[in-house]
């Protein structure tokens, strides 16, 4: 609550002076009255910390010139942001994937320029961008502290990672001198900007002066200042400047990386939440949050979290029942512990099928799951069920079918399934036994959404078709480019035959999960990083049942 006292009374102090940090008109500039309901605009639709790595050459500096402009306008009015860092820089992403600055957020360690920094909960920031006089208390607030961040910043969008920017910094006692010009050419090398460019040659000279002091030794705090000041002013003629001046040479082009790049791996995770897992819940999310913990720092991930129930009955009076709930988004190692609490096993389940159709189409329509550009893209279902429609229809007869079709695009994918999984066409619940209880299950209707054109509540009291089962998994693949994991949670064979064919469909691996749950998702997340997956699988803490469950998984990372 002080945090958020001292943003409110930062940003309506700069909007009373004229100056917009996105906190909406017609509030209360008293907090003690505004606190229950304070309303900010919405600013961009990403932050660079997500989205960082995926900048073009041009995008990268007009990005970083709007930031200095408005850290300058801070500054003039009288403060210190202090918390400077990607992901408290906002852009918006176009559809065509083109990035455009949208402005900074979070000034709950703002101060005062000049301020002892002995408020409460004002110590330090993240780590590397925020400047070590931030630590003590007894030091005062100074625009040097920002500047410092932003060359920080600057200089982490150009390499690998946090660590690789670090390791940088204590290796180099002079500063890291980098060539923007030559940045701007691609990664050639070095070119002389013609005389039209001028705007864009001192603007280069002072970011590259910046970033040299801030990474220095031998450069006090108002030396950074000073540099960040002369910037400011270089970015602004910039921005401002003509089409012509502004041109950059290969600005197309993405930003060159030094360093190695961390995996990159985007996960739409979803979980059953219906109350046949109540039992297992709790265990569930513990491991899901052990798991992602893993892998920070070590993989560039990002989680969507959803959960899947069963679609809303009329005789059960749940209107705005969410049939697929979306938990979190773009969720990070460390954010992912905040999501995952919200996860609970008590949704009514009323028969044995579950939404799992659902979530798979809204996965693939729209923008409900958007991952980033350049990225490996899995998607996990873990579930004790199966979807409604299984029962209908002879899936597996009608897939085998067209997979004996000579040179047939499904010939190709048993092929590759079936050196994942060697025995599994020749498993009880892919033929009699499964057969015998669809059978059984259809005759009595126990899957109340199950007909081929069954028409299903939305949850808010209107209707519509309920998606065909194998569509909705091969949409999802083919329109998002993901592969398709699943993980049964149970022991029934109806179900562990519904989550082979849609890891079959998925170009994926089933595992069955229920007593290692731990491993199989660690495998998943793993799998983009053959290193990084070798070195899990060698944990003394796996078992040898939970090795050979991963043995589909380990031939389909190793492959």
């Amino acid at each position: 609550m002080k945090s958020l006292e001292r943003e409110f009374k930062v940003i309506t102090e700069l909007q009373n002076r004229g100056s917009d940090f996105g906190l909406l008109p017609g509030q209360s500039d008293n907090f003690e009255v505004a606190e229950r309901s304070i309303k900010f605009k919405r600013k961009g639709t990403h932050d660079l910390s997500d989205l960082g790595h995926d900048l073009t050459i041009g995008e990268f500096i007009d990005i970083i010139a709007n930031l200095a402009i408005e850290i300058a306008e801070i500054h003039s009015n009288g403060h210190v942001h202090r918390d400077i860092k990607p992901g408290n820089i906002m852009v918006t992403q176009a559809k065509n994937g083109a990035k455009k600055y949208a402005g900074i957020v979070d000034f709950g360690l703002a101060l005062k320029i000049n301020r002892t920094q002995n408020d409460p909960g004002v110590a330090g920031g993240t780590r590397p961008f925020f400047h070590p006089s931030q630590m003590k208390a007894q030091e005062r607030a100074h625009p040097g502290q920002d500047w410092f961040s932003v060359a920080l910043t600057s200089l982490y969008f150009m390499r690998a990672s946090v660590d690789s920017l670090e390791a940088e910094i204590n290796a180099s006692s002079k500063g890291i001198l980098i060539d923007l010009n030559q940045i701007a050419n691609g990664g050639q090398e070095t070119i002389h900007l013609d005389a039209d460019s001028t705007p864009s040659k001192n603007y280069f000279r002072c970011l590259t002066d910046l970033i040299r002091r801030a990474t220095s030794i031998s450069y006090n705090i108002e030396d950074i200042a000073n540099s960040g000041k002369s910037l400011a002013a270089a970015a602004k003629v910039y921005v401002n400047s003509n089409a012509k001046s502004r041109k950059i040479i290969n600005s197309a082009k993405p930003l060159p990386i030094i360093g190695n790049k961390l995996a990159k791996h985007d996960i739409l995770l979803i979980i059953d939440e219906t109350n046949s897992l109540s039992s297992e819940i709790n265990r569930i999310k513990s491991t899901i949050e052990e798991v992602v913990q893993e892998f920070d720092g070590t993989m560039d991930l990002r989680v969507d979290l959803w959960t899947v129930r069963d679609y809303a009955r009329k005789d059960a009076n749940q209107k705005d029942h969410q049939t697929v709930r979306k938990v979190g988004y773009r969720l990070t190692a460390r954010t992912m512990a905040y999501a995952i609490g919200e996860i609970a096993a008590d949704a009514t389940q009323h028969d044995e099928a579950e939404a799992y159709e659902m979530a798979f189409e809204e996965a693939y329509r729209g923008e409900a799951w958007m991952p980033r550009n350049n990225t490996k893209r899995s998607v996990v279902l873990a579930g004790d069920a199966y979807a409604h429609g299984w029962l209908r229809k002879p899936w597996w007869l009608l897939w085998h079918a067209e997979a004996k079709v000579n040179q047939s695009i499904e010939s190709n994918r048993k092929a590759k399934f079936l050196r994942l999984h060697p025995n599994a066409f020749k498993q009880n619940f892919v033929t009699i036994k499964a057969k015998k209880k669809r059978q059984k299950l259809a005759q009595h209707s126990t899957d109340q959404f199950g007909a081929r054109h069954e028409i299903v509540p939305d949850g808010k009291g209107g209707k519509l078709n309920r998606p065909n089962l194998r569509k909705a998994v091969e949409r999802l693949r083919d329109r998002k480019k993901a592969t398709i994991h699943t993980i049964c949670l149970g022991n029934d064979i109806v179900a562990k035959s519904y989550m082979m064919f849609v890891a079959l469909l998925g170009n994926g691996v089933t595992i069955e999960g229920e007593s290692d749950f731990v491993d199989a998702l660690v495998g998943i997340i793993a799998s983009p990083d053959k290193t990084l997956y070798q070195k899990l699988l060698n944990r003394n803490n796996i078992s040898a049942t939970a090795k050979q469950n991963l043995t589909p998984l380990t031939t389909f990372v190793l492959e």
